[in-house]
């Protein structure tokens, strides 16, 4: 795929080796971007937290992580996942994380549309998320990508798109 700038970008199921890669990513993100897909600040990322980031139980969760070349050196520039219920497997929570520089190139719409794809394959009838009132960029991405946006407390909403549609 390509980005809005012309950058050549790959899509790819995350590895567990991904780890040192993801630790990479994290250092291109701006603490209001870690607020936003954390809904809290996290100062380190130790190898138990990479760890649960890049070892995922593929029986009930996907992630896609978005890569480049830079310089002949892979570097990842986003990730997006959705996770099954346990108890409502046709349901999946959707999260997703753009490291800073490579937001507004339509990274977030190409991985959205890509993983939407992969749950309604896995015949997941719903994906839903949790996104802070104050995340503009997400709740425009929601909007656009169709979820029906509600808000779920003072400073959150709930984005759900139903699949079968």
């Amino acid at each position: 795929m390509q980005l809005k700038d012309g950058t050549p970008a790959r899509l790819r199921p995350i590895r567990p080796e991904d780890d040192t890669l993801l630790a990479q990513m994290f250092q291109h993100l701006s603490k209001a971007s870690l607020y936003y897909r954390f809904f809290g600040y996290i100062p380190e990322f130790s190898n138990e937290f990479l760890a649960r980031y890049t070892q995922i139980d593929e029986q009930r969760e996907v992630a896609i992580v978005a890569e480049i070349d830079d310089e002949d050196t892979p570097q990842l520039i986003g990730v997006v996942r959705i996770i099954a219920d346990v108890e409502q497997p046709d349901r999946a929570e959707y999260a997703i994380l753009i490291a800073d520089p490579w937001q507004r190139l339509g990274l977030g719409y190409l991985l959205t549309d890509f993983i939407l794809h992969i749950a309604q394959d896995r015949g997941i009838g719903t994906v839903y998320a949790s996104v802070l009132a104050t995340n503009k960029g997400m709740l425009h991405l929601f909007e656009k990508m169709g979820f029906t946006i509600r808000r779920e407390g003072f400073d959150v909403f709930y984005a759900e798109r139903d699949l079968l549609q």
